[in-house]
């Protein structure tokens, strides 16, 4: 199968993060950093200090950066050297021009021109669910990272759901009571007998205009993907996420009715999710290729990363 096409409309098409067109009043809100949508994303670069601040050497590559470059533009006010890439290059050209950023390439996240371990780290936020064939972009990042490879982006709901179900045997028959009171109630349908059985019946997949299917990530397909290139350890938080449009010309304080909404909404899910009555949105996996030093883990721990140390394939010695 060719994705030539897909290549093709994900390279002209201006996307921003909720899958629309991007105005020129849209593109030109990425480079403010005072707005209610810039809180939104900042929240989740902050999620990389623990990696920025006890390695402040390492090289890094952002992929999938059409934000204006904005994943590169966190790292370099925090003192590190990267390199912004994208399949589209006109707004990373801007950026470049205006001093937004420093230096970019238009790059293929399925074919990396770079060598095998260039930059220590490799960070994809939110653009792997929107590649054509996301697992060959994760084999390709792990390629030309030297130390490892950090994911930020919305979690498959299903696998979490059969995940939570396996772990918490009483939530499990308070969410299906739910769910077949919906069923039932709502949508007049069957109840679903077997505890446990997630109802695939209604699945649709989901495709972007650029020809691609919307993956999410989650943390049994990575740990797969860890423990099948014989890497050392992974590093996972959750976390939600809320949009509100308008946010991205609302400025981030308690004046901005936006603002203290997002704010509420995150809050509110946050409580859900520690009650056990829905699951985090999003993920951030720090993919090691080799052992992190003793205080980085010290410092992910603390920063609220569960870190897994993995088993090593034993006839891989």
């Amino acid at each position: 199968m060719s994705f030539d096409k897909s290549y093709e409309l994900h390279e002209k098409i201006k996307w921003d993060t909720y899958g629309t067109r991007s105005t020129e009043d849209n593109v030109a809100s990425w480079k403010r950093r005072d707005t209610a949508d810039y809180w939104r994303h900042e929240r989740k670069y902050k999620n990389l200090l623990p990696l920025i601040n006890n390695d402040k050497n390492a090289t890094w590559l952002t992929v999938g950066d059409g934000r204006f470059g904005s994943d590169a533009r966190f790292l370099e006010e925090n003192g590190v050297d990267v390199l912004a890439t994208d399949l589209n290059i006109e707004i990373l050209q801007q950026s470049k021009d205006t001093g937004y950023i420093k230096k970019f390439e238009k790059a293929n996240a399925e074919n990396l021109q770079f060598a095998d371990n260039s930059f220590d780290y490799v960070l994809c936020k939110e653009s792997y669910h929107h590649f054509p064939r996301p697992m060959v972009a994760l084999a390709e990042m792990c390629r030309v990272a030297k130390k490892g490879v950090i994911l930020i982006e919305p979690q498959d709901q299903d696998i979490i759901t059969r995940e939570r179900i396996r772990k918490y045997p009483p939530q499990q028959l308070l969410w299906r009571s739910f769910v077949n009171f919906a069923r039932t109630k709502f949508l007049g349908k069957a109840p679903i007998a077997v505890i446990g059985e997630i109802d695939r019946e209604d699945f649709l997949p989901c495709y972007e205009e650029f020809g691609n299917y919307v993956y999410e990530v989650s943390k049994p397909e990575l740990l797969k993907v860890c423990y099948g290139q014989n890497f050392d350890a992974i590093a996972f938080k959750d976390m939600n996420d809320h949009y509100i449009s308008g946010g991205e010309f609302e400025l981030a304080n308690d004046n901005s009715p936006i603002y203290r909404a997002l704010k509420r909404k995150i809050e509110e899910m946050d409580d859900f999710c520690k009650k056990g009555i829905q699951n985090y949105d999003y993920l951030v996996a720090c993919i090691f290729k080799n052992m992190p030093a003793d205080h980085v883990v010290a410092d992910l721990k603390k920063s609220g990363f569960e870190f897994k140390k993995l088993t090593k394939n034993p006839h891989m010695k």
